[in-house]
């Protein structure tokens, strides 16, 4: 979870206006499955709560709140971006006398270009005329061609929410080709991508070394 969402405040309240349980994100809840889960108990049925969020700086990033009664179907489901998101729960005799409060953080996803460069010695470089490979693992994910000019874009990668505080390593090389008098590089290029969030917003940072990097 992300550290500066911890004191994000969550407030319930009867129908009289009298305070019935408040807590914060990093003391009262727990993760699960990427979600921020709290248990309240102790409210009497045919009574309405009110649960009411107040926002921290989130640099306009969307935030989904579910309202959920003993992790039963949705109740209430908003979305904001405003300072304070406020739901309604009303418990009846249908439903238990608990309240789940999950809260779901969708952050604008980042994506990655990653690129690689071609000299020919020797000869004029043609568009089109070597392959480069992006790996991860043994898993080839994208083939590109040089452009004319010699430089190689692979296409974007993604990162979500799901890949924060994750590290993926790829590897870029050129493929040998077999026409005669070419000497083709064996360079292999690795790439590690570390995915972080703060203020809601996800940062994918590459960094790429060399096979002669130590």
């Amino acid at each position: 979870s992300s550290n500066d969402l911890k004191n994000l405040t969550f407030t319930v309240k009867d129908s009289t206006g009298a305070t019935r349980w408040t807590g914060t994100l990093g003391t009262n809840f727990q993760e699960e499955n990427g979600k921020y889960v709290a248990t309240i108990d102790n409210l009497e049925l045919n009574e309405t709560y009110t649960v009411t969020e107040s926002l921290i700086d989130l640099d306009g990033t969307k935030l989904t709140v579910t309202y959920n009664i003993n992790g039963g179907e949705d109740v209430v489901k908003t979305e904001a971006t405003g300072s304070v998101t406020t739901g309604n729960i009303t418990l009846d005799a249908s439903n238990p006398t608990e309240v789940n409060i999950t809260d779901a953080y969708t952050s604008k996803p980042v994506d990655v270009v990653l690129t690689a460069s071609k000299t020919l010695n020797g000869a004029t470089l043609a568009a089109e005329q070597f392959s480069f490979v992006l790996k991860e693992g043994t898993t080839e994910l994208q083939t590109k061609k040089n452009d004319a000019y010699g430089d190689v874009t692979f296409g974007k990668l993604t990162y979500t929410g799901d890949d924060v505080d994750k590290t993926y390593t790829y590897t870029v090389s050129e493929k040998a080709g077999e026409a005669a008098g070419y000497t083709y590089d064996t360079e292999v290029y690795t790439v590690t991508v570390n995915v972080t969030r703060s203020k809601g917003k996800i940062t994918a940072t590459p960094v790429i070394k060399n096979s002669n990097t130590t």
